[in-house]
């Protein structure tokens, strides 16, 4: 007994093994639909990958051609059976197997179009092709990207610098430090100072101080404005956006909280 569904499973064809019949399954019945009258038991069965044609081997090189829309014979042709062929094209021809090549032939009339001499010693697959199509032109435009790449308020990391760039952020740094005058406070104001805790909110730590103002400048704060701080760690420098310092926790989180954007708290000054 040889089994073939339909491409789109609707129907599913039947060949016994005792009689010279193929019956057509309804699959969501599960009943005989129709019974399709052959000459012999077919052996073997195989459907056309559009559904319009069931191939039916019945013994020797003889193959029925079934037309799936009246679930009748409308022909015969002779071919070897194998796994690649007889198999029907996208255009609707046959290609078979005979001797030592192909041939070619028209699906409704079997006349033979082409013989592909010495064809039979390949390995035939059909696919539907419609030739190369245009390009968008928009997928060809290159990505631009600005001098400074801004990094999103919630990234926060840090990246080694040149020699060079360490630097010239380590002499601005210095230079700003230079440039504020330093109170002497009192001892009373020291010892105070020294015990009593701070707290820092940052909002992001990027690579170039240019990059950091662009994030800063986009920070709006309630009661505080927010500053770009240079810092080194191990001879890598970090350009972090800050505000502080407060003196309590809940001051620095009530104010990180109106800028409306990711943060994070830290003790101690910036």
């Amino acid at each position: 007994m040889a089994v073939q569904p339909t491409p789109s499973g609707d129907r599913v064809y039947v060949a016994l093994d005792s009689a010279p019949q193929i019956l057509v399954m309804d699959r969501y019945s599960g009943k005989v639909a129709s019974t399709i009258a052959i000459p012999s038991p077919a052996t073997a069965l195989r459907m056309d990958p559009l559904g319009r044609v069931l191939l039916a081997k019945v013994g020797g090189d003889s193959v029925i051609l079934i037309n799936t829309g009246t679930d009748r014979p409308h022909g015969v042709i002779h071919s070897a059976w194998r796994a690649d062929l007889p198999a029907v094209a996208p255009d609707g021809s046959i290609a078979v197997a005979s001797g030592a090549d192909v041939l070619i032939m028209n699906g409704d009339s079997l006349r033979v179009l082409r013989t592909v001499s010495g064809g039979a010693k390949d390995l035939w697959r059909f696919l539907a092709w419609n030739g190369f199509r245009p390009r968008a032109a928009g997928l060809d435009i290159p990505v631009t990207f600005p001098e400074d790449t801004i990094v999103t308020h919630d990234t926060v990391s840090a990246f080694a610098l040149s020699p060079a760039d360490s630097a010239r952020a380590a002499d601005s740094a210095r230079r700003a430090a230079a440039a504020t005058p330093a109170a002497t406070p009192s001892a009373s104001a020291k010892d105070t100072a020294a015990k009593a805790p701070q707290f820092t909110v940052q909002f992001a730590a990027l690579r170039t101080d240019s990059a950091a103002r662009v994030v800063m400048k986009a920070i709006r704060v309630t009661g505080a404005s927010p500053r770009v701080v240079p810092s080194a760690h191990d001879g890598v420098i970090t350009y972090r956006v800050v505000v502080g310092p407060f003196a309590t926790r809940a001051e620095a989180e009530r104010v990180a909280r109106t800028a409306g954007m990711s943060y994070w708290v830290y003790e101690g000054a910036p």
